[in-house]
């Protein structure tokens, strides 16, 4: 359950490999990049604003060492691209 705004809200969110599960045979998976993999999540701004060397080492990795696409299921978002496949 997610809080949405002070209302539970159920909530899933699919792997890249379930994504892709559901999407087939109709479509293809062109493309799969991690989107916070180092960042960290928004419950430790406090922790970060405290300890601001380490959210500068988390953002210099995530700029640096993420774009991998076997990062994509680890991360905290993803981006997938899709295409049609023609019958």
């Amino acid at each position: 359950m997610a809080d949405g705004s002070g209302v539970k809200v159920k909530t899933w969110y699919y792997s890249p490999k379930k994504l892709k599960q559901l999407f087939k045979p109709e479509f293809k998976s062109v493309k799969l990049k991690p989107i916070g993999f180092f960042a960290p999540p928004s419950y430790l701004e406090t922790m970060m604003q405290r300890n601001l060397w380490l959210f500068k080492l988390m953002r210099f990795l995530e700029k640096q060492l993420t774009g991998f696409a076997w990062q994509g299921p680890f991360s905290d978002h993803y981006y997938i691209e899709l295409e049609g496949v023609n019958r």
